[in-house]
């Protein structure tokens, strides 16, 4: 189910860009530079670095138990359960912000 999630979660993030010329998934709308196409990278670069640093991708955690841990610096131990939920809730809310800048370039909303 976690990993159900988190696949349907990375469709939606990326399909935030569909239709978009280049122009727009660059485009900054907000005072920060939070831009379409910086959330994308942002959340790849997010599982990027947790499948480098512990247990990410789908074939290397396929090998592990959900209430298996790895050691992470600052954390201490987290197991496959709270990188599944981390990434799930890490992609939610740059949806969310992916929807708003989306909203404010041509008007598309939703998944």
């Amino acid at each position: 189910m976690l990993e159900g999630f988190l696949e349907y979660h990375r469709r939606v993030v990326a399909g935030k860009l569909r239709g978009l010329s280049e122009e727009d998934a660059r485009r900054r709308l907000v005072p920060s530079l939070t831009t379409p196409i910086g959330l994308v990278k942002h959340t790849a670069a997010v599982e990027r670095n947790w499948c480098h640093h512990a247990l990410e991708s789908r074939r290397i955690a396929a090998a592990f138990a959900l209430d298996d841990t790895v050691p992470h610096d600052q954390l201490g131990e987290v197991s496959l359960r709270w990188i599944y939920v981390h990434m799930i809730r890490e992609h939610a809310r740059h949806i969310g912000q992916a929807d708003i800048l989306r909203e404010q370039i041509d008007g598309a909303t939703g998944d």
